[in-house]
């Protein structure tokens, strides 16, 4: 009897020796199921911050309420904004003017020029009457049939028309100089006004940033503006976390990742809902280890040297109800299952 007691406890241990052994001995990667409890549920949050510094006057966004993109979160005092759009508006309107002076302008020396041109002609018309009078008048002179008298009459009046045409040319140059004046004036009219536009679009702009939206759906969280407050340029008011684009960020061992790949099945249980299995797909694989982010470098270069089996973050995407997603917290703690396949 005693010595089949000692067989049967010789086999047990030969058996748990060997099973120990073959656990022992196979790779951990090599599992169909790999499971971690290292597993959490996250989201990219948004910080929402205001584009321009002011104070605040209304506030609509309250903590935890889930808003709509484009819903008004809150607004700052606007009057400064409103006279500096104001003051834009008058001074687009005053180069506008100036540029339609200027026009009118163009018009008015246009027909300054074909006036000056009808002179020029008319001179150039009593010029040559001139001319003809003072040959007619020298031949006259000459043969005995003219006077002298009438001779110089007849050269002076050539004289005076040629002056007078000299005259109505000169008039006509300077009329058409003043149409490059007048186009470059009009050209700095044009700028002005582009400047102008500008100008009144940015203060547009800053008005328009008074009135604070969500950039995205989510639900308000770290709200940290009050009524009176002031706020900065970029400085963080608020965050939105989003309800709907959820995933998993699972912490693996790296012995257990060798063989997982994107779009291997997973299964996945958070601790606040027992009960409720929810399913997903590797999405994809951190590019480095967890510690590898760490501000203290993990590299142990004393000689004292301990291994630590180093967990690689792998982001799983996974379906959810509408009902279910709004039990679903961003840091939830959760189970996640592969089936490397």
């Amino acid at each position: 009897m005693k010595l089949t007691k000692n067989l049967v406890f010789a086999a047990s241990a030969i058996v748990v020796v060997g099973l120990a052994w073959v656990i022992l001995s196979t790779d951990e990667a090599d599992a169909s199921d790999q499971r971690t409890n290292d597993a959490y549920l996250r989201a990219h949050f948004t910080a929402v911050s205001p584009r321009i510094s002011g104070q605040i006057e209304t506030v609509s966004a309250m903590d935890y309420h889930a808003v709509k993109q484009g819903d008004v979160l809150f607004e700052l005092d606007n009057a400064e904004q409103k006279v500096a759009v104001t003051a834009a508006e008058a001074e687009l309107a005053r180069t506008q003017a100036t540029h339609t002076r200027l026009e009118a302008e163009l018009v008015n020396q246009k027909n300054k020029i074909a006036i000056a041109k009808s002179r020029v002609d008319a001179a150039t018309a009593r010029l040559n009457v001139a001319s003809a009078d003072k040959t007619r008048y020298t031949n006259m002179a000459e043969d005995g049939s003219g006077t002298r008298q009438d001779q110089e009459n007849a050269q002076t009046a050539q004289i005076e028309a040629q002056a007078a045409l000299d005259a109505a040319r000169l008039s006509l140059t300077t009329e058409q100089d003043t149409i490059a004046i007048i186009n470059a004036q009009l050209a700095e009219a044009d700028a002005a006004t582009q400047l102008a536009n500008a100008r009144l679009e940015n203060a547009r702009l800053n008005l328009s940033y008074t009135r604070v939206t969500a950039p995205s759906d989510g639900v308000v969280s770290q709200r940290d503006v009050r009524v009176g407050g002031y706020v900065h340029a970029g400085e963080r008011a608020l965050m939105l976390v989003p309800k709907d684009d959820l995933f998993i960020e699972a912490h693996f061992r790296e012995t257990q990742v060798a063989h997982m790949k994107v779009g291997d099945p997973v299964s996945i249980t958070f601790d606040s809902l027992p009960g409720e299995v929810f399913h997903g797909t590797i999405e994809t694989f951190a590019p480095a280890s967890g510690a590898s982010y760490s501000p203290v470098d993990p590299i142990n270069a004393t000689g004292n040297f301990t291994k630590i089996v180093q967990r690689l973050p792998v982001r799983i995407q996974f379906d959810a109800t509408p009902e279910q997603q709004s039990y679903l917290r961003v840091g939830m703690s959760a189970i996640v299952d592969v089936q490397v396949i």
